[in-house]
């Protein structure tokens, strides 16, 4: 009886560490899940965004609809839409607009001061 004890025990044991890193894991996803859902409707539509997915890839674009259980990307380089599953997100970060990052706005700048120079110069004569 007390092999059948010591046996049922060490069964027990052995569950019991089976099941706990599984739940340990499955709260870290669950947690993982809620912060990108938070963060998804925090940062809300038509916000630019970068979004890292669990298997590597990084998508920037703009938020074009947020589901119950997903959310819609517009790709920035693509201009293509992707569904993507809060399930699939390792991370998400908003990305503020920079003017300065467009080439016009740049050509626009530099042009100003040559604009003024032969402005004056226009008006000496």
């Amino acid at each position: 009886m007390k092999k059948l004890t010591a046996l049922a025990m060490l069964a027990l044991t052995m569950i019991l560490i089976e099941i706990t890193p599984a739940n340990a894991q499955t709260n870290k996803d669950v947690q993982r899940l809620a912060k990108v859902e938070r963060a998804v409707n925090k940062i809300g539509v038509d916000e630019n965004i970068k979004v890292t997915l669990l298997d590597g890839t990084s998508l920037k674009g703009h938020i074009n609809a947020i589901g119950p259980d997903f959310f819609v990307v517009i790709e920035e380089k693509t201009a293509n839409p992707q569904r993507i599953n809060f399930v699939q997100v390792k991370q998400v970060k908003s990305i503020a607009d920079n003017p300065l990052g467009d080439p016009a706005v740049l050509l626009g700048l530099a042009l100003i001061p040559m604009i003024l120079v032969f402005s004056v110069l226009a008006k000496g004569n």
